[in-house]
């Protein structure tokens, strides 16, 4: 997705960088090439991973699949 269309407070489906599987999350922060989301669903296999990040994981703007209502 394009930077301009991830909006703050949002909820996205995506690939988080260090994650194996999709979550689903929202973004908290934006950057030039990133955002950091709250991660608020996520595959059990990611749960450890998840939980050292403090639910909070990078998401690079080519890794945004949809947004989730």
């Amino acid at each position: 997705m394009d930077q301009e269309k991830i909006e703050i407070g949002k909820s996205y489906l995506c690939e988080a960088v260090g994650i194996k599987g999709a979550v689903i999350g929202d973004v908290i922060s934006k950057f030039e090439r990133s955002s950091i989301i709250y991660v608020r669903h996520h595959a059990q296999c990611d749960k450890i991973a998840v939980v050292e990040k403090a639910s909070k994981v990078v998401v690079r703007y080519c890794d945004f699949i949809s947004e989730y209502e």
